[in-house]
């Protein structure tokens, strides 16, 4: 295997902080918008630590970037710096500091201007935050080196219980050890005796034949010079 580029490494180093917010995004507390509570969230205030859907993530936008930096999940590239900001926070933390002083019977905004007073006095004007709340560090260093469920289609087989009641793996098979099927063998049709059959006709019927042909033309040539012939009955046709 060639030595990989450092344009592979780069992609390679993308695709596993990619898999890491996707497998943040699996959990129930990410699922829905840290603002409005819209199913699927696919963006991210990564210095607020919060998964968003796209109408908040628009109205976030719209504070600036002193206040919230805001990137898709799937379509912009992502810093160790920027996952691990996501990791230490997280919609539940998030919604703990900055609603920490919510009314319990408050009921989000739906509409767009409701929702953007609502998120500008959440972030910007800090109205709901919790006091003396100290961010946490962040450190690109400590992402951890693999993904859990990175990949759920690289599992090895379906699971199985032995007797003792513990789960192991059934055995990966592997291919280049495995024989190959027994190929069976095709008979192919010999036509080499019908056709010798075919080409070698008796010499007698051959013979027969053609002299039935030449007696036919003799009685129609008859039939044209006389205008009359006698049937194998006897009987005379004009």
């Amino acid at each position: 295997m060639p030595p990989k580029t450092k344009a592979d490494l780069k992609k390679a180093e993308q695709d596993r902080l990619q898999a890491m917010i996707i497998e943040m995004l699996r959990e129930e507390e990410n699922k829905y918008c840290a603002d409005c509570d819209a199913k699927q969230p696919r963006w991210a205030s990564w210095n607020l630590g919060v998964f968003l859907c796209i109408r908040c993530a628009g109205i976030h936008r719209n504070l600036g970037v002193h206040l919230t930096k805001v990137k898709s999940v799937n379509l912009d590239s992502w810093t160790p710096e920027q996952v691990q900001s996501m990791r230490v926070m997280g919609n539940a933390k998030g919604r703990a500091v900055y609603e920490h002083g919510l009314p319990k019977d408050f009921r989000r905004a739906q509409n767009d201007h409701s929702l953007e007073s609502f998120i500008r006095a959440k972030y910007e004007q800090k109205r709901y935050m919790m006091k003396d709340w100290c961010p946490p560090r962040v450190d690109g260093n400590d992402l951890p080196l693999e993904v859990k469920n990175a990949d759920p289609k690289k599992t090895t087989g379906p699971a199985s219980k032995s007797s003792n009641g513990a789960v192991r793996q059934a055995p990966k098979v592997d291919g280049s050890n495995a024989s190959p099927p027994p190929v069976k063998e095709i008979q192919l049709l010999d036509f080499s005796d019908s056709m010798n059959v075919a080409s070698v006709a008796p010499t007698a019927q051959v013979s027969k034949n053609q002299d039935d042909l030449i007696f036919c033309l003799e009685r129609c040539e008859l039939v044209v010079r006389h205008g009359s012939f006698s049937t194998c009955s006897g009987a005379v046709i004009r």
